[in-house]
């Protein structure tokens, strides 16, 4: 994909009324997609996942909005592993 088609493909998802907050992670050049057998699609929240995290925040005062584009990324690939794996 070229620079100019990824710009013009994140500006379309920036003005759906659908999406809010879009966070670019990660900008390069990759052989292999990451994350190839996700649709993309809303499935819902992992209530047990969103527990560990307001457990986590809540002792530690940690802010989730503080972490950067490569946690959240790892988090994203643990997190499918997990639910691709039941």
């Amino acid at each position: 994909m070229t620079c100019v088609l990824f710009w013009e493909t994140f500006e379309r998802i920036q003005c759906d009324e659908r999406h809010s907050n879009a966070t670019i992670l990660l900008f390069e050049p990759s052989e292999n997609r990451a994350f190839s057998n996700w649709a993309m699609a809303y499935v819902g929240q992992n209530t047990t996942r969103l527990q560990q995290f307001a457990v986590v925040s809540g002792e530690s005062g940690l802010d989730l909005s503080m972490l950067d584009g490569d946690e959240i990324y790892r988090a994203l690939k643990e997190n499918l592993r997990e639910a691709e794996s039941v």
